[in-house]
C-alpha cells in the first residue's frame, strides 16, 4: 500500500489540474506517481514537464527510450515503472521478445545501435561513474552527442522516479484510475 495518499483530479487546481486533464485525455488515467507528487504541486508540475521533455522530444526513437526505461526499472527492481513502461514500449513498436530480453540484450533481437544504447543504459543505471570508455565509444559510433545526452537523461530520469516510487511504495496505476476522483 502506498505510504502517501493519491490526490485525484477534484483535489487539485491550476496548472496541476490542467496536467491531470491532459493525462486523462492522453492515457485515460492519471498515473499514481503524479497523484502522489501532487501533494507538492510545483514538484508534480516540474516532474511532468521533465518527463515530457525527456521522453517526448529529441531524435532518439521513443521505443528505444521506453526500452531503456524498462531496463532501468528492472535493474532497480521498481515494479511501478516496469508495469507502466512495458506497455508503452509495446505501443511504440517494441516486441514482446525485446521487452523480455532488455537485461539480456546482448543475446536479444536488437540492432547493434540498440545494443549500444542498452549497454550504456545498463551501465549508467548500475554505476554511472563506472561507464567505461569502451562502452561510451561504442555509443558514440551510433549516436550524436545530443542523442547521448537524451539517453543519459532517460537513465537518470528513471533512477529518480524509480526511487520515488519505491520509497513511497506507489502502487501501479489501474486503467481509468484517478480520472473521476
Amino acid at each position: 500500500m502506498s505510504r502517501i495518499s493519491r490526490l485525484g483530479r477534484s483535489q487539485v487546481s491550476g496548472a496541476l489540474r490542467d496536467g491531470f486533464d491532459r493525462k486523462i485525455a492522453e492515457r485515460g488515467n492519471i498515473p499514481n506517481m503524479f497523484r502522489v507528487a501532487a501533494h507538492r504541486p510545483w514538484l508534480a508540475n516540474t516532474l511532468d514537464a521533465h518527463f515530457a521533455a525527456v521522453m517526448g522530444s529529441g531524435t532518439v526513437p521513443l521505443m528505444l527510450k521506453e526500452l531503456v526505461a524498462v531496463q532501468a526499472s528492472l535493474v532497480d527492481g521498481c515494479q511501478y515503472s516496469r508495469l507502466a513502461h512495458a506497455p508503452l514500449a509495446r505501443q511504440t513498436g517494441a516486441t514482446e521478445e525485446q521487452i523480455a530480453s532488455v537485461l539480456d540484450f546482448e543475446n536479444g533481437p536488437f540492432s547493434e545501435k540498440e545494443k549500444a544504447a542498452l549497454r550504456y543504459g545498463l551501465q549508467v543505471t548500475r554505476d554511472a561513474a563506472g561507464v567505461s570508455d569502451e562502452v561510451f565509444a561504442e555509443l558514440a559510433r551510433h549516436f550524436t552527442e545530443g542523442e547521448m545526452v537524451e539517453l543519459t537523461c532517460v537513465a537518470g530520469l528513471f533512477a529518480y522516479v524509480n526511487r520515488f516510487n519505491q520509497a513511497l511504495r506507489v502502487e501501479p496505476t489501474q486503467p481509468g484510475e484517478g480520472a473521476d476522483s
